[in-house]
């Protein structure tokens, strides 16, 4: 991952140069996210994490 300060534009313009001027970066970076989004669940398992989380929230205040 490239890490940018928040609301620094001239930051986050160097880190997509470096990217777009570099192949084996964005294939490195692009693999990486590849491996790290088939981590976290899909839309159907975080609709249901998130259903569990507000039937928590909901049967603690009662």
């Amino acid at each position: 991952a490239l890490l940018v300060p928040p609301g620094d534009a001239e930051a986050l313009e160097r880190a997509v140069s470096r990217v777009l001027d570099d192949p084996s970066l964005a294939a490195r970076l692009g693999s990486a996210a590849a491996e790290r989004s088939a981590l976290l669940p899909g839309e159907d398992d975080a609709v249901d994490q998130l259903a569990g989380v507000y039937r928590e929230l909901t049967d603690t205040r009662r």
